[in-house]
C-alpha cells in the first residue's frame, strides 16, 4: 500500500492520501529531480494536528534500530538494499541467504519489535504484564555510541543480546547498515588489534565468535573452525548447527576466564549463561585460538 503525507507547516496540519504504485514512483522521481517537495495547503481540524516531540539522542538511535527490526520482519528486501555493499558481499551470498539470516533471528527480532509487543490489556493482571515487559525489555537497546564523520553520522548500537547494529546515516532515515562487528574488520578494530598483544588478540577474535553465536551466524563460526577439528567433529555445517542448538542456549551471555597459552595456541574458558532463564545452569567450554596472518584465526573447543 502507498500513501502520500502532506505537511502544512503554516497550519501545523497534515493529510494522508492513498495513492497507487505508479503515482508513488512519479512523486519520488519528481522530488529527486527537483530536490524539493510540494507543500499542499491543509485545513486544520481536531484530528490532523502535527504532533511535535523533542527527541534525545537515545530516542533517535532507538528509532533507527526499530526501523531496521520492523523492515527485517515485514520488508526484508528493503533492508537487503540498505546493507553496506562490502558487508553484504562478504556476509550473504544472495537475498535468499539474507532471508535465512532473518528467519534464524526471527524470534529475537519479534521480541525486540516494540510495535507488535503485547499491551497490558492482553493480560489478566498488571503484574503479569510487568513480568512480560521485564523479560522482553532485556533485549532492547542497551548501549550506543554516536560518531560524526564529515556530515555523516554513525550510530553504533548494542542490544540486550550483545548484538551490534551500525547505521551510517546520510540524511534522516537514509542509511546504510552493518549488522555485526566480525564479518568485516572495521578500522577501529584493526587499529586496536594491531596494538594488542597475542593474548588480547586471541580474546578479541574469540569475542567475534561469541557475537556470531549470539547472532546464530553458524556459517561464520563454522568457517573459523580448525580444519582437523572440523573434519573429526563436524564434517558438515548442519552437524555443527545441530550441536550448538542442542548444547547451548538460544540467548547467551558469555564470560572469559583462565587464560593459558602453549606456543602459538591460546586458551580461554568460556562460560555460557542463559539470558532467557537465569535459573538454568551455566555451561563452560575451553576454546583454543590459533592466530593467523593479519586478523585471521581458527578455533577449536572441547565437545
Amino acid at each position: 500500500m502507498y500513501f502520500m503525507v502532506n505537511l502544512d507547516l503554516s497550519t501545523k496540519a497534515f493529510s494522508v492520501i492513498p495513492i497507487n504504485k505508479e503515482e508513488y514512483t512519479t512523486k519520488i522521481s519528481e522530488t529527486i529531480a527537483t530536490s524539493n517537495s510540494q507543500e499542499d495547503k491543509v485545513e486544520r481540524n481536531e484530528y490532523n494536528i502535527i504532533p511535535y516531540k523533542y527527541y534525545e539522542e537515545e530516542d533517535v538511535v532507538d528509532r533507527y534500530l526499530q526501523d531496521y527490526i520492523e523492515l527485517a520482519l515485514f520488508n526484508p528486501e528493503i533492508v537487503y538494499e540498505k546493507l553496506d555493499e562490502e558487508y553484504k558481499t562478504k556476509k550473504f551470498q544472495n537475498y535468499e541467504s539474507f532471508k535465512n539470516y532473518v528467519n534464524n533471528n526471527k524470534e529475537k527480532l519479534e521480541t525486540m519489535c516494540k510495535s507488535i509487543r503485547k499491551k497490558y490489556t492482553d493480560f489478566e493482571t498488571y503484574q503479569e504484564y510487568e513480568e512480560y515487559y521485564s523479560q522482553v525489555s532485556k533485549m532492547d537497546l542497551q548501549q550506543y555510541k554516536v560518531e560524526d564523520n564529515m556530515g555523516t553520522k554513525r550510530y553504533i548500537c548494542i542490544d540486550g543480546n550483545g548484538s551490534y547494529y551500525i547505521f551510517d546515516v546520510n540524511s534522516i532515515m537514509n542509511y546504510t547498515l552493518i549488522l555485526d562487528t566480525y564479518t568485516i574488520d572495521l578500522p577501529e578494530f584493526v587499529e586496536k588489534y594491531n596494538e594488542a598483544n597475542s593474548a588480547e588478540k586471541a580474546g578479541m577474535n574469540l569475542e567475534k565468535v561469541m557475537n556470531a553465536l549470539a547472532d546464530k551466524d553458524y556459517k561464520y563460526v563454522y568457517d573459523k573452525l580448525d580444519e582437523t577439528f572440523k573434519a573429526n567433529k563436524f564434517p558438515t555445517q548442519a552437524d555443527f548447527e545441530k550441536y550448538v542448538q542442542e548444547n547451548l542456549y538460544s540467548y547467551i551471555e558469555t564470560e572469559f576466564s583462565n587464560y593459558k597459552n602453549s606456543g602459538e595456541l591460546h586458551m580461554y574458558d568460556v562460560t555460557f549463561k542463559d539470558k532467557a532463564n537465569e535459573k538454568n545452569e551455566a555451561i563452560t567450554k575451553t576454546f583454543i585460538i590459533k592466530l593467523l596472518e593479519g586478523t585471521d584465526f581458527v578455533i577449536s573447543f572441547n565437545v
